[in-house]
Order: C-alpha cells, then structure tokens, then sequence
C-alpha cells in the first residue's frame, strides 16, 4: 500500500468535511478499513498493481503501460 503520509496529505488537500483532520485519526480511520475491507488481501490477490503515489499524469502512464501488457 500506498505511503499513509502521502495519503493524508491528498486528502487535506481535497479538503473533504468527512476527511480526518489529524494524521492519528487518518491511520485509525486506515485500520478500521483495512478490518472491514481486507485491502492487503485484496493487493495481495491482484493481477495487476498500479502505484499512485507521483503525479495524475505519472499514475495515467502507469495505467496505460499496464494495461498494454495486459491487452
């Protein structure tokens, strides 16, 4: 998974009202998801990863190299 420090940082920005405001509530928020959602599982069962921790257009070039390897 992702770098929670870069996460949180996304989602300040966003600015959403139902965002944490606090890093310690974002991790706890983080766990709480990865207890009901098994999200590493899922990482873990994926054919395909794709990594969005750069920019919009790094994490586009991603999608479009593996999905041509897939296609």
């Amino acid at each position: 998974m992702s770098d929670p420090r870069t996460r949180f940082a996304r989602v300040k920005k966003r600015g959403e009202p139902r965002d944490p405001d606090q890093l310690e509530d974002f991790l706890d928020q983080d766990r709480k998801e990865e207890e009901r959602f098994h999200l590493t599982r899922s990482i873990e069962q994926a054919d395909v990863i794709v990594s969005n921790d750069g920019t919009l257009e790094a994490f586009h070039r991603e999608i479009e190299r593996k999905l041509a390897g897939r296609l």
